[in-house]
Formats: C-alpha cells, structure tokens, sequence
C-alpha cells in the first residue's frame, strides 16, 4: 500500500519533542484538510499565525501540545522565533529526487497521485532535473508532454489543470506563456479560470454554428474532456432551439462524433433513433482508448442512457455485444485501479462516493444532499425529464463511485460519513454520521443539521436549518420488484407523478439551498448461478457478493466466473468474492439486485440542480 503523500512531513513534525513549535508552511501543505486533521492528531491544537497579539494570547492560554502555522513573509516576534523549535516544510521532504521548483504549481490535492506515481518509479531513475520533474509530472497528471506540440494538446492540458485551479502560477507559467505564443493563442484569454472556458466558449460556438473555429474539437485530446465542460457548467451548450445553426452539418457531426451531444442543447430535434445509434458509436469509440477512472463516467452515463432510450421508445437493437466489452473491461479496471482511488484526493479525477460531503461543504453554502437508493445512470433519465418537464431546473451530471460491495451498509453510510469502510467499525445508522461529519468538518451546530428517511418525497419543512440530508427509497423498492428495465422505467415514471419531488425541489430552491443528488449505488438484471457460499464462513453477505476474513476462504470457494478481490485501501484486510458476470448466488427468480463490481451498480449519478 502506499504511503499518504504527507507521511513524512508527520514524521518530521513529530521529530521535534516540544510542547509548542513553530511551522513554516509556505507551500500550503496544511489546505489538505487530511493533513490538517492527522497534525491535529500529534499537536491537539494548531493556530495560523495572523497578528502577534493574537498569538501572544493564544501562547498564553495554551497548556497542551501547540502546533504554529506561518508563512516566511510573517513577521514572528524574535523571541518567539527563538524560545520555539521552528520546522520548514517542502516538497523536497516529500519528493527528494525531485525538482522541487517543477512542482511548486501543482494543487495540494494532486500530490497524493503524484506520490503514487513517485513511489512506483523510485527505482527507475535518480535525481531528476527542472524539465525532467516537469515533463514527468505532465506525462503522468496530466497526459501531455513538455513540448504541447499543438494548440490542441495545448489546451486539453488547459481544461485538465483548470479543473482543479482558478489561474496559471508556479513553474507552469513561463512554459504556458511560451507554448501560447507559439501555437498564436493571446495568453490574456488563457491566464485564469474564467477567461480559458469563455474562450473556449466562444470556439466552440464558432466551431458549431460558423465552422471556422481555430481549435480541432475533434482532436483526441480534447473531445473527451468536453462532457465535463459542460456538465460543470464550464462551457454553455448551444440551444437548437433558440440558435441558427445549419443542420447538414449538426447533423453530420453528431452522427460521426456522437461526444458533440454533450455541447448541444435540444438534440431531438435528430430522431430517436438516430440519437440511438449515435451513443452506440460513441460508446464504441471511448471503449477503444484507455480510460482513466473520471472517463468511466462517460461510458456509464452514455451505457446507462442507451438503456433507457432502447427501454423507453422500444428500439429493436441488440447491446448484448458492446455489454461484453463494457463488463471485461470494467472489470479490468476494478481489478487494476479501483483500490487506487482511496489515496486520490482529486474528486474529479477519483470521485468516491465518501468524498461527496467534503466536495459539497467546500462551498460554504447551505445545502441539501438527497440519496436516491439504488438509483443508476438508467434511472436517472426518468427522474430528469419529470423535473424537466415540472420545473424551471437545469442539471449539472456528474459522477461518483460507491463502495465496493454496493450494498446499503458500505456505500451508503461511505456517504454520510464521509469516511471510507476501512475507517468505519459502524454500520447503518446515516443521521448520526452525517450529523458528525459536519459538526466536526463545518462548524454547523446539531441543531442546524437535518436527516431524514422515507420511501418517497413529502411535505418538508426546514425552517432553521443550514443542511439536510434525505434518502428516498422509492427506486430501490421498485427495483426489487419489477421483472424488467422496461418495467422499471414506467413504474419509476408512475411513482413520480405521484410523488411530492417537485415540490421539495421547488421549495429548496425558493429557500436558497443548493441541492444535490445521488446515490448509493445502482442496479442490475441477474440470474442466479445456482451457488450458495457457506453462511458460517463469511462476514458479510449480498446477493452479488460476500466477505470473508482471510485469502484461503475466499479462494476456497468455487463457481463459474469467480472473482476474489482484496481492496486493502477501501476494505482493509478482508477479500471480496464476486461475479465477473451479470449472475447473483443463489437459483431465485431473475431479478434487480446490487452488490457487484458491474458498471451500472458502481458508477452512479452525482448531480446539482442550477
């Protein structure tokens, strides 16, 4: 396993045997709010250095463990400064073979990643110079290299580095300018957050509407990062319907290059079943490249809505080919990657579905997050086009991943905890998770915190409150019951018509609250294999996956498509048993279950209401 990117700076702050000490932090290694609380666990209380009347008192009034936070532009009284054991902190601690200079541009939650990738090459090369650190942490991070041989590769890194950054700083910024200048791009449309998309914006309206745009959207590096432009509200999509635009070539495009459907907005004006067949193109053009795990979510959204068109409008199209080549390859990717995305503290590029809260409560707004049990990328279409057609709401479509088993226990309480299962000795019990999570994490008082069950939407009142956390059951229970995904689709349908959602949204919006959905994990259409593991042998069981304590019992049991998984980052110690296939245990009756490695069960919607 590897180790946290901050290891060593613990060790060296727990070194020095003081009861106060003083740290120098000028590269904001203590904004990880991880670092920041595994510090807290050496140093019960730390301070950030702001006036020396303030830190005098603070001084004063301590009597256990201080841990002083300042910068070397701080001004600390000289007596402070030499009663106290002072330790500086660099990257050099964390990467010694390292051009330190190279990447001192990089945000405090790519470091993990970076650290990962560190400890896998120590061995396959020494002390690495400026351009050397450079151009492998653009390789590795940023799947570029130091040359940006073209505008567009120019820009894909662009969009990957402003997914996470508001402006360009640090050792990348005398590279950006030079490469902008050669391939002509005007550096003040490209130097921050704001002014790169509205560019970009406006080349692709150019590039839609007019056809003369001079970026190649159709360049490898760059169409596949567009769903999430526009998804995160980067980009603005072109409205057919309110736009001139020549349908030859609209048309052309989207049949060719299905991904320019994310940038287009009313796209039925191209039948059903052309849009059909596009996202079956689509799909089989992103399974031919290698897809890191924020690009899974493309092919989970693009699987699950060509499941609920071909359900929903009756397409007479077989998928049984391209579900093969999704579960193969998926599967590949839980085996290979999976257990990696517990170190990556980047949400975009490892969306776990533990760090939804901490994503959330970075904006400091009063917000409620709504839990759609077992709801997956197939669902999600129903309960869009109801809010759609009921409200004036717009969405942007995201992703997390649940927890491996996707059952309730793990990966619904991994969301309302905030924690991973490896951390959690709990099971159940949402509300007082949720309700932890924000005393301790953003400071809102019990009192403020709202929870709350039920099986579908009704009458919500939360006068007083900052933030709420709802689960509705109704698409787990549906699913349960209903013997196909047509079915499904049109009780889901029915259930919301009857249901109160709009009028929770409709409040929630008329109150100020940023609203948010997700679930806990999706669904699948099984068979039962006809195997039955050892009930007094496993510690936890599913109907797609069971738990045992130690590698011999796991190994031991035998059935077709057996798959054993040990995910020491998520599980700690204890190995999955699962399917490779679309089978449960068992021999019931054919029906929806969950607990899987499958697509539809992990990748799930995250979305926010605008």
């Amino acid at each position: 396993m590897v180790e946290k990117w901050y290891k060593l700076l613990l060790d060296k702050i727990e070194e020095i045997k003081a009861n106060i000490i003083l740290v120098q932090d000028n590269k904001g290694f203590f904004n990880s709010e991880e670092f920041l609380v595994k510090a807290k666990e050496i140093y019960g209380k730390i301070h950030y250095f702001s006036s020396e009347m303030t830190l005098r008192g603070i001084i004063r009034d301590t009597k256990n463990n201080l841990l002083i936070i300042y910068q070397e532009n701080n001004y600390l009284p000289s007596e402070v400064m030499n009663k106290y054991p002072v330790v500086k902190l660099d990257y050099n601690d964390i990467f010694p073979l390292f051009d330190t200079g190279a990447i001192s541009w990089l945000n405090v939650d790519e470091l993990q990643e970076l650290n990962h990738l560190y400890q896998n090459n120590l061995n396959r090369f020494d002390q690495l110079s400026y351009f050397e650190t450079l151009d492998f942490v653009l390789r590795n991070l940023y799947d570029t290299d130091i040359d940006f041989s073209n505008k567009e590769q120019l820009t894909g890194f662009l969009i990957r580095y402003y997914f996470a950054n508001d402006k360009i700083q640090g050792a990348i910024q005398s590279l950006i300018m030079e490469k902008a200048e050669e391939n002509n791009l005007k550096l003040n449309e490209i130097d921050n957050k704001k002014r790169f998309f509205s560019w970009l914006n406006q080349e692709w309206r150019k590039y839609l509407l007019k056809r003369n745009s001079s970026i190649n959207f159709n360049s490898r590096k760059i169409k596949f990062l567009l769903n999430d432009c526009f998804e995160q509200g980067l980009m603005e999509r072109v409205d057919l319907l309110k736009e001139e635009y020549y349908s030859e070539f609209i048309i052309k495009e989207t049949r060719k290059n299905y991904w320019i459907n994310s940038g287009i907005k009313n796209l039925d004006k191209v039948s059903i079943k052309d849009s059909f067949h596009n996202e079956y193109q689509l799909l089989k053009e992103l399974l031919n490249k290698d897809l890191e795990p924020h690009e899974w979510g493309n092919v989970a959204r693009s699987w699950g809505h060509l499941l609920y068109i071909k359900n929903t409008y009756h397409i007479d199209f077989t998928l049984s080919d391209i579900e093969l080549i999704i579960d193969r390859q998926f599967t590949d990717f839980i085996v290979n990657s999976y257990d990696d995305l517990a170190y990556d503290q980047r949400f975009y590029y490892a969306p776990l579905n533990n760090r939804i809260l901490t994503e959330i409560t970075r904006k400091n707004e009063r917000f409620v997050l709504i839990c759609f049990d077992g709801m997956s990328f197939k669902e999600w279409p129903a309960v869009k086009e109801y809010l759609i057609n009921t409200l004036s709401v717009d969405f942007k479509e995201g992703i997390t991943c649940s927890m491996i088993p996707t059952v309730t226990s793990y990966s619904r309480r991994a969301i309302f905890s905030g924690i991973l299962p490896l951390e959690d000795n709990e099971q159940g019990n949402e509300e007082k998770a949720f309700k932890q999570f924000l005393l301790e994490k953003s400071g809102f008082k019990e009192e403020e915190i709202y929870f709350e069950r039920k099986r579908i939407p009704g009458k919500l009142d939360l006068l007083g409150y900052r933030s709420a956390g709802l689960i509705f059951n109704f698409i787990d229970d549906l699913s349960h019951g209903a013997m196909n995904q047509k079915l499904l689709i049109k009780n889901i349908k029915d259930q919301l018509e009857e249901s109160k959602l709009a009028q929770t949204v409709k409040y929630l919006l008329n109150y100020n609250y940023k609203i948010y959905f997700c679930s806990d994990h999706g669904n699948l259409f099984c068979e039962g294999n006809g195997f039955n593991p050892k009930r007094q042998l496993v510690e936890d069981k599913a109907a797609r996956a069971v738990l045992y304590g130690t590698k011999n019992l796991a190994e031991n049991e035998n059935f077709r498509n057996k798959l054993v998984l040990q995910l020491p980052n998520i599980l700690g110690e204890k190995y999955l048993v699962t399917m490779s296939d679309r089978t449960k245990f068992g021999n019931r009756e054919p029906g929806f279950t969950h607990g899987g490695i499958n697509i539809e069960e992990v990748i799930v919607p995250f979305i926010e209401v605008i």
